[in-house]
């Protein structure tokens, strides 16, 4: 199968605070992804205002039909209970990204997109997230990232929620192997309290598959 698959990915975080009546958190600002030209959406709202959403293609069939479409959902961060700003569990949205790359379709034939959302900078990866994302292309910004943070560390006062926005987004292929992705890691500096990204891909869909013509820009 050939083709020319373009692919956009935007998307943002900014500082949250959590509050101990409802709604707790604010409202959901997901990534805008395109494949193509379509809008790639889950058919539900993020349920919190972090975490990833995840999209995975199957590269035999033509993209973005929806026979292509393997895996399009949220991997979402909550507060540890109601009474709780704690965001002691988020290891689970890792957890949740190996078990769907493990589960739907031939691992083998996957194209997957990774976005983050609303993310603190120290909800890193865990060991074996950190290397399934190698092996999906994550490279250098993805060392960037672990090198550069704290994982599972949160600000101790009793409304944090995010304190050190981050965006991370990966599109890559299955067993492309480190760097051989296209992908952006920026967090925000500490004058301010929001960053943005966003990413432009190419990707030709044949028996070698490969991603080019990267563009990353930030505001």
């Amino acid at each position: 199968m050939s083709g020319q698959i373009s692919i956009q990915v935007a998307t943002s975080s900014q500082v949250m605070n959590w509050s101990p009546v409802p709604p707790f958190l604010p409202a959901a600002q997901p990534p805008a992804i395109t494949v193509n030209g379509l809008a790639i959406q889950p058919s539900t709202t993020a349920p919190t205002p972090t975490g990833f959403q995840l999209v995975v293609f199957d590269i035999t069939q033509t993209i973005p039909t929806p026979a292509s479409i393997l895996v399009n959902e949220w991997l979402s961060v909550f507060p540890a209970g109601n009474d709780s700003n704690l965001w002691t569990y988020y290891g689970s949205i890792y957890e949740g990204l190996v078990n769907d790359l493990l589960s739907y379709g031939n691992p083998a034939n996957q194209l997957m997109i990774l976005a983050s959302f609303g993310l603190d900078a120290d909800m890193a990866p865990d060991n074996e997230a950190y290397a399934t994302m190698f092996n999906y292309g994550g490279g250098n910004q993805l060392q960037t990232w672990m090198k550069s943070c704290d994982p599972g560390s949160q600000v101790g006062n009793p409304t944090s929620w995010v304190s050190f926005p981050a965006n991370y987004i990966l599109v890559g292929l299955a067993g492309v192997g480190y760097g051989g992705g296209s992908e952006i890691y920026q967090a925000a500096q500490s004058s301010q309290n929001s960053i943005k990204s966003s990413l432009n891909v190419n990707v030709s869909q044949d028996r070698k598959v490969r991603v080019s013509e990267a563009e990353a820009v930030s505001a």
